[in-house]
């Protein structure tokens, strides 16, 4: 079982021809409202993957908010949801239609109220997961309160450290894989090495392994056992929004399925890959069925092909 303790949003989508430059004024080509946030996103990955899937979160008392709580019930991941009077999350995000790059602004709203005592009116059930996911668009003082109270119950602790102000070594001993992307890994590391030196860095600040996600170029492993190099599945690129936070939750949703890191991330990786084919955030995560298939047709010697089917 997988818990997630984090943010939702109301994802406002602008897709644009180029990003907009300091003073300029453009036309949108679209708009479109989706249902996000990093850790709901998360969730639902896990969800969709297959794995059972606790999600902590708060959701705001306006429409948005009743919007997204409509939908996580869809996923049957609304027994957590704690209300809130206050506006909901939001993220305003600008997709670049050429490329499929985006660039995002949030708004934490009923986010910023998920603190200690939210958490601890559910840990008990929380604790029965044997993984935990956090993020940091909740408090950092309640992501850190998760991870030590997981830690401490001998949980797996994952944290995708998006966005990385504020992470630091005061967390770091209670997180058993950090997955950030090369610019997050920097702006903790305060360094722009090199992937491999960042994860080094990573792991002397006490993260016990590291998954650096490096967009098209694939993703970096370092850990105790080892390191592993896996490159990115060329495909055509419409929309990256929720990329990374699939690829976290695949990850530990195959982690969870006591798969080898090997495996985890050739997995994550097809899962992350799936998404940014589609436009938005949730709507863009696939489902199990979906990911095997990608990864079956795309691995074509027997070796590969006989571990990649490997039931999850």
């Amino acid at each position: 079982m997988i818990a997630v303790v984090g943010s939702n949003n109301t994802d406002l989508v602008l897709e644009v021809g180029h990003f907009t430059r300091v003073g300029e004024t453009q036309k949108s080509l679209s708009f479109s409202r989706y249902p996000g946030g990093k850790g709901a996103n998360q969730a639902v990955t896990c969800k969709r993957l297959g794995a059972e899937t606790l999600f902590l979160s708060c959701v705001g008392s306006d429409g948005n908010g009743s919007f997204i709580e409509q939908l996580l019930n869809n996923e049957e991941l609304s027994e957590y949801l704690l209300k809130c009077e206050e506006p909901n999350g939001l993220a305003v995000i600008e997709v670049c239609s050429s490329s499929g790059q985006n660039r995002i602004i949030t708004y934490a709203g009923a986010n910023a109220f998920l603190d200690r005592a939210a958490v601890d009116s559910v840990i008990e059930r929380m604790l029965e997961a044997d993984i935990l996911i956090l993020q940091n668009e909740v408090p950092l003082e309640t992501t850190r309160y998760c991870a030590r109270c997981f830690h401490d119950r001998g949980r797996y602790v994952v944290l995708d450290p998006a966005p990385a102000e504020g992470i630091d070594e005061s967390i770091a001993p209670f997180v058993d894989l950090v997955t950030p992307n090369e610019s997050e890994a920097r702006t903790i590391c305060g360094s722009s090495d090199s992937p491999r030196n960042l994860t080094k860095r990573l792991i002397k600040m006490g993260f016990g392994r590291v998954v650096l996600k490096l967009g098209d170029k694939g993703s970096y492993y370092s850990g105790p056992d080892g390191e592993l190099s896996l490159p990115a599945f060329a495909v055509n690129t419409v929309d990256t929004t929720a990329a990374g936070d699939v690829f976290t939750g695949a990850l530990a949703t195959a982690l969870d399925r006591g798969k080898n890191m090997n495996y985890a991330m050739r997995f994550a990786t097809a899962a992350a890959a799936l998404s940014v084919m589609r436009e938005g955030a949730q709507p863009s995560i696939p489902h199990l069925q979906e990911v095997m298939a990608f990864l079956n047709e795309r691995y074509d010697n027997e070796e590969d092909r006989h571990h990649q089917q490997i039931s999850l």
